[in-house]
């Protein structure tokens, strides 16, 4: 009997550690099943992107473009009405429940994204009274006195915010970290985000850090000082923590900041065979930034920031007439704001749909002026910056009327903000490429003035005092301002080759910028691009001779850029008209270039070839 006994009982345990052995088994098989889905859904994916190459989708028509905002003016006619109903419930149960952190938060970004800043910043108030350890509470009450330029209480603000986490809170850093990415130190926005990271717990706190850690990263890579490579390293870092953040936090801002960030990841690749290809198993799907677009425009039509971004995402690929409806959907949701006023007015112009500009330039003046209908003594000096960033920034979009919209701001800048240096640096862009060189000298000297921005950013900001000196026909005072700059630290190559190329398109002193591209090519001898402005300064200056040499070396060792083209001009000028006609033919504009990226006189001295061999075949 006891055997008997013996054998049930290891025949128990042999099916137990049996079942046992299937379960953990099946469970193994589960997982890798999982795994190997995964995987092939990521070589999918990753296969998908590589084969659509980045491209970027196409841009609307004018018709198109028409439609969009005719249909979004047609659902959204009394928007008003129900957008003010929700903010009413909202404050509602805010007003029950002044600690209810979920209730306060949505009222906040529901205002903000109404262009309502003051109120935002009243609902903040109110929360962080009613919750004073709240951190979120002090981080919204920071950011809305930022925005409205009020500096104490936003210092004081953030003092509170470190003061609940101890001084290296990560709310306190993110805090800093967007404030030095508004007075552009990109580099002690990244050193303060990457500490927020590290000392990020929640999942609230990451998502806060990384995406002060993605705006870090898009800010540096319009730093002067970086190469195109170190851009491209931030655009991809900046996309990539941009995702994390929306993996910590969905929310509208993070959608949008993923949206812009795959965006200039995507345009920055574009034309860049080789950086695709380095990036295949990286780069954003071409429809997934459209993607998170439409998830913040189908929760918050009527959030004027989503389309101004939606704006400047289809200036950079180029896109006139989109970028135009979304400009004026976001003058329709706010109809006297400066920026969103100021943006339709550029791209109507961009667009070239005069009647749109000549109104919206009128209306911007009168604004600016305070002649306009409506209190804007209000008006923020953050969002005049903001105007004047983005007018530089694409200023080489728009055709030769559009300075006019740069220059309508000028004054105003200067008369306001007296010696603040950034708004100033950005209207000097403007005003040099609208081609008043005198005007953007003046406005970059001014920008000197300011010693703290000096201290951080004086070899860039000497050097754009170098170029808009050289743009108003002072070669020796561009060559003292380039001196001073490499006196503090030594200008880049890339610096140096943009000066000289920016000297090779407008005009201006060609022995000087000659000598200032010099030094880019002994730094970087091997870089074809730097030859390649060489030769168009050669050919500008008239020494013809020497150009053609360098341009046919560069074309035998398969140059990218336009030498082919500048042999041909050179051609024309010596009078080899037939050969020259073959050269200009065979220049390939890189896809999505902007026409002030491009020498005018590819198309002009090509027009008249062809129109000489026209009429000696007739």
């Amino acid at each position: 009997m006891r055997d008997i006994w013996v054998k049930v009982r290891l025949a128990v345990a042999v099916m137990l550690v049996l079942f046992v052995l299937a379960v953990v088994g099946f469970v193994y098989l589960a997982k890798h099943r999982v795994r190997v889905a995964r995987t092939q859904r990521q070589a999918t994916y990753i296969r998908e992107a590589h084969q659509a190459r980045a491209e970027l989708p196409e841009p609307l028509t004018l018709a198109e473009a028409k439609a969009e905002y005719e249909e979004f003016v047609r659902k959204h006619t009394d928007w008003r009405e129900p957008a003010e109903k929700r903010v009413t419930a909202l404050r509602a149960t805010f007003d029950v429940d002044r600690t209810n952190g979920a209730a306060a938060s949505a009222l906040y970004e529901h205002l903000w994204a109404l262009g309502r800043p003051q109120d935002a910043r009243t609902v903040a108030e109110q929360w962080t009274k009613a919750a004073p350890r709240d951190a979120e509470a002090w981080q919204a009450l920071a950011v809305m006195c930022r925005v409205l330029d009020l500096e104490q209480e936003a210092e004081a603000a953030m003092r509170e915010l470190e003061r609940l986490g101890g001084h290296e809170s990560t709310y306190a850093c993110v805090q800093r970290s967007l404030v030095a990415h508004d007075v552009f130190d990109g580099f002690t926005a990244m050193r303060e985000a990457r500490k927020a990271v590290k000392l990020a717990q929640t999942d609230k706190e990451k998502a806060a850090a990384y995406h002060a850690l993605a705006d870090a990263h898009l800010a540096l890579n319009s730093q002067v000082i970086l190469s195109s490579e170190e851009r491209w390293e931030h655009y991809r870092a900046g996309y990539e923590a941009a995702k994390k953040s929306l993996k910590y936090q969905e929310t509208g801002r993070a959608h949008l900041q993923v949206y812009w960030a795959a965006n200039r990841y995507l345009c920055a690749v574009k034309g860049r065979p080789e950086w695709r290809e380095k990036d295949r198993d990286r780069l954003p799907h071409p429809g997934e930034a459209q993607e998170h677009l439409q998830k913040v425009l189908k929760r918050w039509p009527l959030y004027a920031r989503a389309w101004s971004v939606l704006c400047l995402g289809r200036l950079d690929r180029d896109d006139r007439y989109g970028a135009w409806s979304a400009a004026k959907i976001g003058f329709y949701l706010t109809p006297y704001d400066p920026y969103r006023l100021g943006m339709h007015a550029i791209t109507a112009e961009y667009a070239e749909i005069e009647p749109d500009a000549t109104e919206a330039r009128k209306l911007l003046g009168q604004v600016l002026a305070g002649k306009a209908a409506g209190d804007w003594s209000k008006v923020t000096d953050s969002t005049l910056r903001e105007f004047a960033g983005e007018v530089a920034e694409h200023k080489p979009h728009a055709p030769a009327r559009a300075p006019q919209v740069a220059c309508l701001i000028y004054p105003y800048v200067r008369d306001r903000i007296g010696g603040y240096s950034m708004a100033l640096w950005e209207m000097s862009v403007a005003l040099r490429h609208a081609g008043r060189g005198e005007e953007a000298l003046e406005a970059a000297q001014l920008s000197l003035q300011h010693p703290q921005m000096m201290e951080m950013s004086g070899a860039e900001m000497l050097g754009n005092a170098a170029l808009c000196a050289a743009a108003a026909r002072k070669p020796d005072l561009a060559d003292q301002y380039l001196a001073q700059a490499a006196s503090r630290k030594p200008m880049t190559a890339c610096t140096c080759n943009d000066i000289a190329w920016q000297i090779a398109l407008f005009g201006g002193d060609y022995d000087w910028a000659l000598k200032q591209l010099e030094h880019a090519i002994q730094a970087v001898p091997d870089n074809l691009g730097y030859q390649d402005t060489k030769a168009y300064l050669l050919y500008k200056k008239g020494d013809y001779a020497e150009a053609r040499k360098l341009c046919e070396k560069l074309t035998d060792a398969g140059a990218g850029g336009f030498a082919v083209g500048y042999l041909g001009l050179i051609c024309e000028a010596e009078g080899d008209h037939e050969k020259a006609l073959e050269c200009l033919r065979r220049v390939e504009i890189p896809k999505g270039a902007r026409d002030a990226e491009i020498p005018r006189e590819f198309k002009q001295v090509l027009r008249k070839l062809e129109a000489r061999a026209g009429k000696q075949k007739a």
